[in-house]
């Protein structure tokens, strides 16, 4: 059985991008791990109802699931450019060290959030040979509301060379949406349960599968 390590920017992300292979992963019997790299604060402009809300959606989101362990960092929401690099690829390294997944799935660098590409650098930054050995997979999700609003002139596409057959799962990963509340919307949305199954069937399709979820794989260690 494998230890995978979902790291999300932001909650939400990590059900958006890889839901379903999140479920599939815990029925395969893999020990499932869920790390949140930012915190809303309303010294950041949050409201305190906004923040009391998150709150109780991440938690409702973490039981829902069932990870095996869950740590959201106290980096503040969609500054993580005003915080030193270092200081996030520690804490992040922290986690990983403690848990020793052998496989990661992080968001794609090209997301249009700041804060995305900047939890990229620092998980890849992790996943060094030397650093951290134990680490064998990494693969990248993809973001609907973020990945397909990249930056076309500083960013590549996001090119899925992986897929997994989510068909089982895609009601789970509705459902677990669903308790984001907040961030829920309705079509055209990029935020909805349309969108969310639209990108499912689009993905099953490039795959011949009936809905998947796509994933670059920037390293596997056979």
């Amino acid at each position: 059985m494998s230890v995978v390590l979902f790291i999300s920017p932001h909650p939400d992300d990590e059900v958006l991008g890889c839901g379903g292979t999140i479920f599939k992963h815990k029925q395969n019997g893999d020990t499932i791990l869920w790390l949140v790299v930012s915190t809303g604060y309303t010294c950041d402009g949050f409201s305190k109802e906004s923040v009391e809300s998150m709150e109780k959606q991440v938690d409702s989101v973490r039981k829902f699931v069932g990870f095996s362990s869950f740590k959201r960092l106290k980096f503040p929401s969609a500054k993580l450019d005003n915080v030193p690099m270092a200081d996030i690829v520690s804490e992040i390294n922290d986690f990983i060290n403690r848990h020793k997944p052998d496989t990661i799935y992080v968001n794609y660098r090209g997301d249009a959030h700041t804060d995305h590409k900047i939890v990229f650098d620092s998980v890849w930054s992790c996943c060094k040979s030397f650093r951290n050995p134990f680490v064998r997979n990494v693969y990248v999700y993809e973001v609907v509301s973020e990945s397909n609003y990249h930056n076309p002139l500083n960013s590549i596409p996001f090119s899925p060379n992986t897929y997994q057959d989510i068909s089982l799962f895609l009601d789970l990963k509705i459902e677990a949406f669903c308790l984001y509340g907040s961030e829920l919307g309705q079509h055209p949305n990029p935020r909805s349960v349309d969108s969310i199954k639209a990108l499912a069937k689009l993905r099953g399709s490039e795959s011949g599968l009936v809905y998947a979820e796509a994933f670059m794989c920037v390293k596997q260690v056979v």
